[in-house]
């Protein structure tokens, strides 16, 4: 039940660390780190790698806080936009910006690497083919 188990944990993470206790934040986070990388669950390694660098900024950990934020963004680019975690990258690009760091440098995605998706028609002329134009 890791994908159920995975979410839940990092909510309670962003909820703790509401609530100002970055110290019960980061115990909890422990949790994830095995069952995350272990899964791979890599958009989950990315919003828990986006709660440390929140974690470290407030406890005004800079370094630590570049390290969560690069993990997070690595781990959010996956095969490279657009297959990539769109709200996990938003989140360690402004990371990344408010600690004046550069992105880093990463593949961009590579179609050569994937079979081509099929050619599939929407409404082949066969015997279930419907005329559009006499649709009600």
């Amino acid at each position: 039940m890791v994908a159920f188990e995975l979410p839940i944990l990092i909510a309670i993470d962003k909820l703790e660390l509401q609530r100002g206790r970055p110290a019960e934040t980061r115990a909890r986070l422990d949790d994830v780190w095995e069952a995350a990388e272990r899964g791979p669950y890599p958009l989950k390694q990315a919003d828990a790698c986006n709660v440390l660098a929140d974690i470290a900024l407030a406890e005004g950990d800079k370094p630590a806080a570049i390290d969560a934020a690069t993990k997070a963004y690595r781990a959010a680019w996956c095969d490279g936009p657009p297959y990539a975690y769109h709200w996990g990258l938003v989140k360690a690009k402004a990371h990344l910006a408010d600690l004046g760091v550069p992105e880093p440098d990463m593949p961009p995605f590579d179609e050569s690497k994937f079979e081509p998706m099929p050619e599939v028609e929407i409404n082949p002329k066969d015997e279930y083919w419907v005329d559009p134009d006499k649709l009600e």
